[in-house]
């Protein structure tokens, strides 16, 4: 998530892990968006924006369903054992947000969240 006030800047470190989830996200934009420096050497456009933006709604709905896919009726391990504890926490996240407006921005239902808790508990 870029910097409000500089959309230049990188990263304003939202959370504890946001340097892993951005590095991520860097690779997966490399690896399938394939971008390539404009001839003229001041912009970088994208071989595969179509890909990339497939992609990316994947991996959106993805991290909504994680937990509990009820869709598919798969239950994943808790990998964070504060899971019960800090689970509605998410609300106030803004990774969240953003990937919540991103879904509803490409005409993408948003999967009910919470139905990740009620999957587990």
């Amino acid at each position: 998530i870029n910097c409000k006030s500089s959309h230049c800047d990188m990263s304003t470190q939202l959370t504890g892990n946001t340097c892993y989830f951005q590095t991520y996200l860097f690779a997966l934009l490399c690896k399938v968006g394939r971008p390539i420096i404009t001839p003229n050497g001041r912009s970088i456009d994208l071989r595969n924006p179509d890909l990339l933006e497939k992609v990316t709604i994947r991996i959106a709905r993805f991290l909504f369903t994680f937990f509990f896919d009820s869709q598919n009726q798969i239950l994943r391990p808790l990998t964070n054992s504060n899971f019960v504890l800090d689970f509605f926490r998410y609300r106030s996240s803004p990774y969240f947000t953003a990937f919540a407006q991103y879904l509803k921005v490409k005409k993408v239902p948003v999967p009910d969240y919470d139905r990740q808790y009620e999957g587990v508990t």
